[in-house]
């Protein structure tokens, strides 16, 4: 008995004492733990970048670009580089028959971006407060199967639902990692109830 009453009070001593030597314990521990708090990760331009990529194309590159003009003006930001890929071929081929010429690639992106999203006061009331299978029905009135077409490309581009303007769906990932003050933590209190546990049970 006086021998377990002895282990309890080193036990005591040494909690006691432990925060003055934590860190001595606790930095070899947290080399190996892996944090699992939320990071949020965007891949968006990675997906438009891999697809033009994949077919050789010019706007291999132009992903952020086209993911900025989609935040921008609140629009799927799949949508301009699936029009993208079917009128000019990822700009492979220019739009011959196109009435507005454009300087560059940025310039060309951000237009129709604003277009679709209502911004230009000429063709808002075409393109205003329309879902995007209205607003791609709206782009190319003339090709019955349009719409469907870029939607299918949007979809090769990365799978999933087509966001609407004002419905606030989440398009960056997740990603799952460790957090090492909960692991931390863990592992101090197995040791503290492991001495403990020697303590009274021999």
């Amino acid at each position: 008995m006086r021998v377990k009453k002895k282990i309890l009070k080193l036990c005591i001593s040494v909690c006691a004492f432990m925060p003055a030597v934590l860190p001595v314990y606790v930095l070899p521990v947290m080399e190996n733990i892996v944090d699992l708090s939320p990071v949020v990760v965007d891949n968006r331009a990675e997906y438009i970048d891999a697809y033009f990529a994949k077919h050789n194309l010019p706007l291999a590159g132009y992903g952020e670009v086209f993911v900025e003009t989609a935040d921008k003006y609140d629009l799927d930001y799949r949508l301009l580089p699936a029009i993208a890929m079917r009128e000019s071929t990822g700009g492979k081929f220019a739009c011959h028959s196109c009435k507005t010429k454009f300087a560059s690639y940025h310039e060309s992106i951000d237009k129709v971006g604003a277009h679709l999203a209502g911004e230009i006061k000429s063709t808002s009331h075409y393109y205003g407060n329309k879902t995007v299978w209205k607003k791609l029905r709206t782009y190319n009135s003339v090709i019955a199967a349009y719409p469907d077409e870029i939607i299918s490309i949007m979809n090769k581009i990365e799978k999933g639902p087509v966001y609407e303007q004002g419905t606030n769906l989440a398009t960056a990932k997740t990603v799952a990692t460790t957090s090492v003050e909960n692991a931390t933590t863990s592992n101090l209190g197995f040791s503290v109830r492991s001495i403990m546990e020697f303590a009274f049970n021999n």
